[in-house]
């Protein structure tokens, strides 16, 4: 039975020719026609009509304070950085191409409402939900690239922590404000990862603080900057759907699906591990954070900053490393505690903010003797990016 990763989202495209064979149906939770853009409530089709927002909407009692923008096709983004074919000839392979994704959609034009996105969330978990089927399907790692403004709330945390006993391990987006986290990032219990550029310091728009577990990369979002964005999969529909295609997109949203593909190729390599086996292995096997001489520090409590050098109280323990959290995964006992952590590697400091140093370093296998920047994690797979807000209403 293939490793399920749910991507909890605005559904996905399942003509995708990089995705076929790598989606459950899924279940779509969008409640609100005004918003579901598909002609009805909850279903059991997740697929992704396209989330537009046109200005006359926006001017719209309905549509108040929504941005005008096009679909984003954000799940079907997602789920290529996870689970994009390999060896088909084309466009990208995913993190863990062996892997299934679980379209759980909850988010249509305008964002997600509350209750619909933590309903899908305890959905994925495999647990029950009023009024909806059991998941057939049930995943032990669950992404979530959608967030709110705020702090954690009664009804983020429940989810949380009921998500985290059923043992599935939560992914979050920490977010691209440039602010401390917010929900549900910041919530007991969620595995919130921040977003660095290609030099591994944190990217300008990463949110940061002392809840986030380790960083990955999301993209420099500066266009002429080669770290600029990464490669996955997409629709080249602006409104409804039209063709597959890929796109380079930028931000918090993927780096967070980079983690949760790695710890899909953990439970690949040992099925047995449990969740809190999983959070503790990928903090324990990380690389340590780069230092950019030109840049400050990055502080956990400052209000707004751009980019900096990051520490372990701002952008978690480290930078993700597949290979050593891969070989961690098969060495554990399952249960037992984790050794943190695992041998070290040198902190590697960069000569500029724009060029990359090479690292020489040992580490695990695969490409871990890359240079930083974007080769370093061309190993993992071309990605993109994209955080959305949740529309925050009552449960």
């Amino acid at each position: 039975v293939p490793v399920t990763v749910a991507v909890v989202d605005g559904g996905v495209r399942f003509d995708h020719p990089d995705l076929a064979g790598k989606l459950w149906p899924g279940h779509d939770f969008v409640s609100e026609l005004d918003y579901a853009n598909d002609g009805d409530g909850r279903d059991a089709d997740a697929s992704d009509p396209g989330d537009w927002v046109t200005l006359a909407e926006s001017r719209t009692a309905a549509y108040s304070g929504c941005d005008v923008e096009n679909s984003s096709w954000h799940g079907t983004a997602i789920a290529g950085l996870i689970a994009a074919a390999s060896n088909n000839g084309l466009g990208v392979a995913g993190i863990h191409w062996g892997a299934k994704v679980l379209p759980v959609r909850v988010a249509g034009k305008c964002g997600a409402v509350l209750s619909d996105l933590l309903d899908g969330v305890r959905w994925a978990a495999g647990l029950p939900v009023a009024g909806v089927p059991a998941n057939p399907n049930p995943a032990r790692v669950i992404n979530l690239s959608y967030g709110g403004s705020g702090v954690c709330g009664g009804a983020y945390q429940t989810t949380v922590s009921d998500v985290t006993t059923a043992g599935a391990l939560l992914v979050v987006a920490a977010g691209n404000e440039a602010t401390p986290l917010t929900r549900p990032a910041d919530c007991a219990g969620a595995f919130a990862v921040a977003a660095v550029r290609g030099d591994g310091t944190k990217a300008a728009y990463a949110n940061y603080g002392p809840q986030v577990a380790l960083a990955a990369p999301g993209g420099s979002a500066v266009a002429a900057e080669p770290d600029s964005g990464l490669l996955t999969t997409r629709n080249t529909g602006l409104k409804g759907p039209e063709s597959p295609t890929y796109a380079n997109l930028a931000g918090s949203s993927f780096a967070a699906p980079l983690v949760a593909g790695v710890a899909g190729l953990m439970l690949s390599t040992q099925p047995a591990l449990t969740r809190d086996d999983l959070a503790a292995l990928l903090r324990a096997s990380v690389r340590p954070h780069t230092v950019n001489p030109v840049l400050p520090t990055c502080q956990p409590a400052l209000a707004t900053q751009g980019e900096c050098n990051c520490t372990t109280s701002a952008c978690g323990a480290g930078l993700l490393d597949a290979g050593r959290a891969l070989a961690a995964a098969a060495t554990h006992v399952p249960g037992s505690t984790v050794v943190a952590p695992l041998p070290s590697l040198s902190v590697v400091t960069l000569p500029t903010a724009s060029t990359p140093a090479t690292d020489t370093q040992g580490g695990g296998g695969g490409a871990l003797g890359m240079g930083w920047g974007a080769a370093l994690w061309l190993w993992l797979a071309a990605v993109a990016w994209g955080q959305r807000r949740a529309r925050q209403r009552p449960p």
